[in-house]
């Protein structure tokens, strides 16, 4: 946005709600948004912009003493220099991401190799391993109890 183009959506802004100037920053920002930042530049600070509003001559001759090279170079730079910022830390946040998935990565190829090394040494040894089949009983029963002391019974008998 170049300065004639600031003054006039400032102004229209202004006209449609005057009670604004106290709040200069909130008149800004609903008159300029985005460009908020380059209008500042080239109108100065927010006396300037009060000048404007209020005190047109005072302002006339602020705008005189402004170089034009200047405003044109001031404008230029904060969108290149974000634009700047903006790339890097979207390298930053790429490069991020590419190493959380390189170290999830080895996490889980070390679990898989692990597991499959375990496989393959129990393969090996299958052919000497020997199985046993070991029965325990739970409890004793009552009948168990009842046999044990009918044979103790015979036993005395016996004797």
């Amino acid at each position: 946005m170049n300065i004639t183009q600031c003054e006039q959506t400032l102004q229209t802004q202004y006209d449609t709600n005057s009670a604004q100037l106290d709040n200069i920053s909130k008149l800004t920002n609903v008159a300029w948004g985005k460009d908020k930042a380059s209008c500042f530049s080239q109108m100065g600070q927010t006396d300037h912009i009060k000048d404007f509003l209020t005190n047109k001559p005072a302002y006339e001759a602020y705008k005189k003493t402004i170089p034009v090279q200047i405003v044109t170079t001031q404008t230029t730079q904060p969108t290149n220099w974000l634009q700047q910022e903006r790339a890097t830390v979207m390298g930053h946040s790429d490069t991020i991401l590419m190493y959380t998935g390189i170290v999830i990565a080895m996490v889980v190829g070390f679990f898989v190799i692990r597991k499959g090394l375990r496989l393959l040494y129990d393969m090996l040894n299958a052919s000497r391993m020997i199985y046993l089949k070991i029965n325990i009983p739970r409890n004793e029963s009552k009948e168990d109890r009842e046999q044990e002391k009918e044979l103790a019974k015979d036993m005395k008998e016996k004797i």
